[in-house]
């Protein structure tokens, strides 16, 4: 580090600067630093990266820099704090983080317990499913299922998350991921994810396609998963379950089986197991042939998923994604497409996760210029699917927002946004749910999202037309039945 500018003076002017109280000589001497020392570049880094922690600590009442910003909990209550008090705390930066909250703990006179208590809240809120739900079946069949207290309609859709209530009449659902569910008694279930349903109440048989192999019916005291089957499943309130098997294979797993190693029983076509109650298994009658029936009937082809690309599934940070481009960038003088990166994610984004998406850009995603569009692409492949069955969902978050949706280069209808803010957070909570299902063709098709860079926001809540990040993340959920199938 530079000899002539003390320890101490530095962290005086990041001080001032973070605080944005720097005048022009004190902004283009500390520009002049960071171009010249490495070392100083990351001092202001990791300040930076304390004083944004200090501040989430007074908005959230947690200090967990491991932690997406997903919620706002109330603080615990450390009086009134000035903002140039808490960057007093700068000078423990050597220490790390973990030493700045302990001088929290001591300067407000906080209990120690009550901030670990508001983060393990924070990651139990966390932990639930905060974005929007996505659509994981349809009703094809059947006038006598309830949800929430309102009647259903053939062709309305269900949800994640969603509990219904099936009078006794023959019912028909047809899920998103190839598996298809009757039921002709009364019965009760929840749409757990897209490949689990839980039978509170009731008997259902289910056909699952190859595709879908995996899908899961789960009790009280009992999972099914499916191994290329169609069975049955009854479930009771005193905690009894029968399966049985009509054609494949399925692996049961007692719930309740009050061993410490959890055992997969597999169950062949034409057998049949119930439960006592206590977890334990034993040979069964059949579950009633009447739904057999009732799944054979028709002529329905199940759904298949369509094969869409979340954003930077799979890659790394740095790495660009073969799946979507940079149709339109401001910052590039709108040059011809190029692949978007993986990026970040800045302290105010939800954090990637390669397993479902993550956040893509420009390659100087950091300093994109204010008040800008651009347009990001990414294509799929419709060929063999019936269109008139076939649904595409989106889970949008973007910084700043929204401006519009095209599909084969027609506007989807979509309410836009730009969210221009103080703190200007993009976590769990913004996601967007959007429906792209107009506009769709037989073959190949072409999504084109544009993102506004809006103006950024600084802490006391005035605009500045600085260069700004700007990033995009999209999750996927979409299926529609064949025209031409394979099973």
């Amino acid at each position: 580090m530079d000899k002539y500018e003390p320890q101490d003076e530095l962290l005086r002017l990041f001080d001032t600067v973070l605080s944005e109280e720097a005048d022009d000589l004190e902004f283009k001497r500390l520009e002049q630093l960071l171009d010249e020392d490495s070392q100083v570049r990351e001092q202001f880094a990791l300040t930076a990266q304390l004083d944004s922690e200090i501040r989430h600590v007074f908005r959230t009442g947690a200090l967990n820099s491991e932690i997406s910003r997903a919620d706002k909990l109330q603080p615990p209550h450390i009086g009134t704090v000035s903002s140039r008090s808490t960057r007093r705390t700068l000078w423990l930066l050597p220490f790390g983080l973990a030493a700045a909250a302990m001088l929290l703990v001591v300067a407000f006179h906080t209990d120690p317990t009550t901030l670990d208590d508001h983060a393990q809240k924070k990651n139990e809120v966390i932990a639930h499913i905060r974005k929007p739900p996505a659509p994981v079946a349809t009703l094809e069949l059947g006038d006598g299922i309830e949800r929430e207290g309102v009647q259903l309609s053939i062709g309305d859709q269900l949800y994640e998350g969603d509990t219904v209530w099936i009078s006794d009449s023959d019912v028909r659902i047809s899920m998103g991921c190839g598996a298809e569910i009757v039921t002709d008694v009364q019965s009760t279930m929840t749409f757990v994810s897209r490949d689990r349903v839980r039978l509170l109440e009731g008997e259902v048989a289910v056909d699952v396609a190859s595709w879908a192999k995996g899908f899961t019916i789960e009790t009280e005291d009992l999972e099914v998963v499916d191994l290329g089957t169609t069975f049955s499943v009854s479930a009771s309130k005193e905690r009894k379950t029968r399966t049985s098997v009509h054609k494949g294979l399925v692996r049961v797993h007692p719930r309740h089986s009050g061993s410490h190693v959890r055992r997969g029983i597999l169950i062949a076509e034409g057998e049949a197991f119930a439960t006592d109650g206590r977890g334990r298994l034993s040979k069964s009658e059949e579950v009633s042939a009447s739904l057999l029936e009732l799944l054979n009937s028709g002529s329905l082809k199940p759904y298949r998923p369509v094969e869409l690309h979340n954003t930077g599934h799979g890659i790394q940070v740095g790495d660009e994604d073969s799946q979507w481009q940079v149709a339109l960038a401001a910052s590039e003088g709108n040059k011809s497409k190029h692949y978007a990166v993986v990026c970040g994610p800045h302290e105010r984004y939800l954090a990637n996760n390669p397993d479902t998406s993550q956040w893509v850009s420009v390659n100087d995603w950091k300093r994109a210029p204010a008040n800008s569009l651009y347009t990001f692409q990414t294509k799929f492949d419709l060929t063999g699917y019936d269109l008139s069955t076939t649904q595409v969902f989106g889970r949008f978050l973007a910084d700043n927002g929204i401006q519009a949706v095209r599909v084969n280069g027609k506007l989807v209808e979509v309410e836009s946004w730009v969210d221009n803010q103080d703190g200007q957070t993009f976590d769990n909570p913004q996601f967007r749910f959007v429906n792209v299902t107009d506009g769709l063709s037989q073959f190949e098709n072409v999504i084109e999202i544009d993102v506004w860079n809006g103006t950024m926001q600084n802490r006391r809540g005035r605009q500045e037309a600085l260069p700004n990040p700007m990033a995009l993340r999209v999750e996927w959920y979409a299926f529609g039945r064949q025209s031409v199938w394979d099973q």
